[in-house]
């Protein structure tokens, strides 16, 4: 298993503008956040709390150093705006990558989740009656091979 990305930096907090309002999205120019993929889920934590997002780029900042986030982010990490705070930032997992689908702000992505595991769900249901079919089958199977195998 390969080693997840991580980036630790002390970074200012200012609001996001735009599209990428209520989409759980935070904007970090390149030169401020390490070898981080952009496009991915990242875990945000501060000392104040954590949480999922989807790190961007921030080509449009001038400022080196500044993290955007709008206001249910800073609310999901309780910290303020134009304050300084050491941020570790780790490349989620699948499970991390699910829960932030699972509770993610904007609709498209928390349902499209939720449909996701419902789907996986009921297709291990539907597998059970083929499953204990397939368990009835070869136990006459097994009987069988232990008889001739205890001999007569």
């Amino acid at each position: 298993m390969s080693k997840r990305a991580q980036f630790t930096a002390e970074l200012e907090v200012h609001q996001l503008k735009g599209d990428d309002v209520y989409k759980d999205v935070i904007r970090i120019k390149n030169e401020s956040r390490g070898d981080l993929a952009e496009g991915r889920v990242h875990k945000f934590c501060t000392k104040h709390g954590c949480g999922y997002f989807v790190l961007r780029g921030n080509e449009a900042c001038d400022g080196v150093g500044q993290i955007l986030m709008d206001g249910i982010t800073r609310d999901k990490l309780h910290i303020c705006r134009d304050t300084k705070y050491r941020f570790q930032i780790t490349e989620a997992t699948f499970w991390g990558e699910l829960r932030w689908a699972w509770s993610a702000v904007d609709p498209a992505y928390r349902v499209s989740a939720k449909l996701g595991v419902l789907s996986f769900l009921l297709g291990i249901l539907a597998l059970m009656p083929m499953a204990w079919d397939f368990l009835k089958l070869i136990a006459p199977i097994e009987q069988f091979i232990s008889s001739s195998l205890q001999g007569p």
